[in-house]
Parts: structure tokens; sequence; C-alpha cells
């Protein structure tokens, strides 16, 4: 990571003296994206912003999509939701104009974050099931298992037990087929969730 904020570094001041606003946005955008990994949301979310007029100066609307969509995210691990919800209800309208699925489907998944947090797991769980739909289109398995997980959540949160296991439990055959660490975290919430045996005292 230093290394490559190091390069980036460098190219923006490149293409700022080149007066490139796309190449600075870009930059910007990958800092973000980078930042974000590392867990420095507040950090991303500053290069996100100053990504966003950027895109919008040079008419980049496939850009000014993507800073949108990770501006929400940023937004919802900061905590700030309704923020999230504006700036990932604009991503997602950009994302469909353009014909981007796989930028609308990581749009709903935001949106599920940010209507979580807000407490409408109702909603929360329509934005899942919509990412799920796209990204079972695409054929991205791993991202599904993180859409699952979260849908198990949300429904776990509305009191839908049954449901919250049967997306935990899909989340997990997907884990285990992948032979990924995050299975972990899947069993430990199957494990914290008792069976209609344990809950009816039935042996």
């Amino acid at each position: 990571f230093p290394d490559g904020y190091a390069h980036l570094g460098q190219a923006m001041e490149l293409f700022a003296a080149a007066g490139d606003h796309l190449g600075q946005a870009r930059s910007h955008l990958a800092l973000a994206m980078a930042l974000g990994r590392q867990d420095r949301p507040a950090e991303a979310l500053a290069h996100a912003e100053q990504a966003l007029p950027l895109f919008r100066a040079v008419g980049h609307r496939f850009g000014l999509a993507a800073a949108l969509t990770e501006l929400g995210n940023y937004y919802s691990l900061l905590g700030a939701y309704q923020q999230a919800l504006a700036c990932c209800t604009q991503g997602l309208d950009l994302h469909r104009e353009l014909g981007n699925r796989d930028g609308a489907a990581i749009s709903w998944t935001n949106l599920g974050e940010a209507y979580f947090g807000l407490g409408d797991t109702a909603a929360a769980i329509t934005s899942y099931q919509e990412a799920l739909r796209l990204m079972d289109e695409l054929g991205q398995p791993y991202n599904q298992s993180l859409v699952l997980t979260r849908l198990g959540d949300a429904r776990h949160a509305a009191g839908h037990l049954p449901a919250a296991q049967q997306a935990w439990r899909q989340a997990l055959i997907i884990l285990d087929e992948l032979r990924h660490p995050d299975a972990a975290r899947v069993r430990a919430r199957l494990s914290q969730v008792p069976g209609p045996s344990q809950r009816t005292g039935e042996s």
C-alpha cells in the first residue's frame, strides 16, 4: 500500500500539472478504494468526494457512478446513513442508465447497508435480494456469499430466524466450495441462532 500511495500521489501531481481532470479523478478514486480496503473510511471518503466534481467537470458518467457508489459505502461505514442512501440511489440510477450491471449490484449492496443502518430491515432485505439477483447473473460467487451473509443479518434483525439461517447456510456452501476463511464467521452466526427444536425445547 505505501508504494501504491506514493505512485498515485505522483500521478495526481502530473495529471494536475497537465490539467487532466479525468486523470486526477481516477487517481482520487483509486486512492479512495485503496484506503477503504485498509479500513480507513474517513480518508477514503475525502478522496471520493474530490473525485466527484472532477468526473462531473469532464462529463465522465461511468466514473461519476463509481464515485457515488464508493461515497455511499464510506458514508455507511462512518454511520452517515442518510447521506449514504442519497449517494447510492444516485449511483444506482446512473449505473442502470449506463447498463452497468456490476456497478448496479454494488449499489444495491450499499443501499442495503444504508437501509440496515437506518433500521429499515425490509428495505435492506429487498436491496440485498436485488444485489444477489444481479450477482447470480454475473457469476460472482464470493460477492454473493458476502451479500447472503448480510441478508441473513437483516432477516435476523427483523426476527425472521429460519430465513436468516437459510441465507447464512447458502453463504456457507459457497465459502466452503471456495475454501475461504470467511466460512468461520458464517458458521459462528449459525451457531448463535437456535434451530427449531432448540427454540421449542423439543429433543
